[in-house]
């Protein structure tokens, strides 16, 4: 989980999220460590048109 830590501090995904044309849905989870949620509503705030919701979880929310 430490190098995926740090991997998040220096890899930008936004130029390829800009790129994506369909409507998107970004799930993430309110108490995520990998993907912080301050990180997640930034990714969010790139896409157009785009819809994201918070779970209470942690990462990797799934159902």
């Amino acid at each position: 989980m430490a190098h995926q830590a740090e991997l998040n501090t220096r890899v930008d995904i936004t130029a390829v999220l800009r790129r994506i044309t369909t409507p998107t849905l970004l799930v993430s989870g309110s108490q995520g460590l990998i993907v912080p949620p301050h990180h997640q509503r930034e990714l969010a705030d790139t896409r157009t048109p785009r819809a994201h919701r918070t779970l209470d979880t942690a990462d990797a929310p799934v159902g």
